[in-house]
């Protein structure tokens, strides 16, 4: 019987080549859990609060005001704004109240309309404050002369050769006004109409705002707001400017300012933008003889 035969007798199976390795069920060990001790775990807490603290307390020693500078100053100098902010050397940068400073800065310094403060590690802040551009004149009640912002801000009391640099507003008093508060308008005699003194001083806010974002510092002598429906003002001596209400008062005044700078030296007459006699543009009448 030869070998294949014998291979292939029934009953007889050969050995294989790479015998498969038997599986066995892998061990389990328990492990049996640590017993919770509350005291550890305090423990821990407690160290973890320590080193933040003595991390915290290392920052704020070492984190303190060496240099105050300031920016934007105009009217005011650098020191007394920083003198008003109450910033002082050696003060810890981690309890530096920013809203407190500013609040002291606009309260002591009339003109500030804002105030932003920038830190420079490790020791430097800087005050950037932004002024008013221009005042604008306005008498009270009594007649005396008063200094307030386009922000409606009273700034400074003023004699009457003061006032005459400013541009004045007219057709509103103020009532009782107090340098570095809020302008507040008096109420005018009852005219049959629903006007408050309010109404007047927030049209004669909004003209002049928007005076001031067309860049028209200081070229008007007066703002007319004694009749709401038909605001007006003197672009210098040269122009009786016809606003009408206080709708589209940016967009008027970039008219305005257009306008002007298209006319010669020489002309003179009524500018009319308030866009209801004319549309679609500003209408011009010189004045006569």
């Amino acid at each position: 019987m030869s070998a294949n035969e014998r291979s292939r007798r029934p009953g007889m199976r050969g050995k294989s080549k790479n015998p498969q390795p038997r599986k066995t069920t892998p061990e389990v060990v328990y492990t049996p859990g640590r017993a919770f001790h509350p005291k550890k775990l305090l423990l821990q807490i407690f160290t973890i609060i320590a080193v933040a603290f003595a991390i915290f307390l290392g920052l704020s020693i070492f984190f303190n005001v060496e240099t105050v500078t300031v920016s934007g100053c105009q009217r005011y100098s650098a020191s007394s704004v920083a003198e008003a902010s109450g910033i002082e050397t050696g003060d810890s940068l981690l309890f530096f109240g920013e809203a407190s400073a500013a609040s002291r800065i606009i309260d002591a310094l009339p003109y500030v309309n804002s105030v932003r403060f920038a830190v420079k590690l490790p020791g430097t802040v800087t005050i950037i404050i932004e002024e008013a551009p221009t005042a604008y004149a306005m008498q009270d009640t009594a007649g005396a002369w008063w200094l307030i912002t386009a922000n409606g801000n009273v700034v400074e009391a003023a004699d009457s050769a003061v006032a005459g640099q400013y541009t004045a507003i007219q057709g509103i008093t103020l009532q009782n006004p107090v340098v570095g508060a809020a302008a507040v308008a008096a109420e005018a005699e009852p005219d049959g109409a629903a006007i408050t003194g309010a109404d007047r001083l927030r049209a004669a806010l909004l003209i002049v705002q928007a005076m001031e974002k067309n860049e028209l510092l200081g070229v008007a002598a007066s703002v007319d707001v004694s009749n709401l429906q038909a605001l007006q003002l003197w672009y210098g001596s040269r122009f009786q400017v016809k606003l009408g209400n206080s709708d589209n008062m940016e967009y008027k005044m970039a008219a305005l300012k257009s306008a002007v700078a298209e006319m010669t030296e020489y002309q003179t007459g009524i500018l009319d933008i308030s866009f209801t006699t004319f549309p679609d543009s500003v209408g011009y009448m010189p004045f006569t003889e």
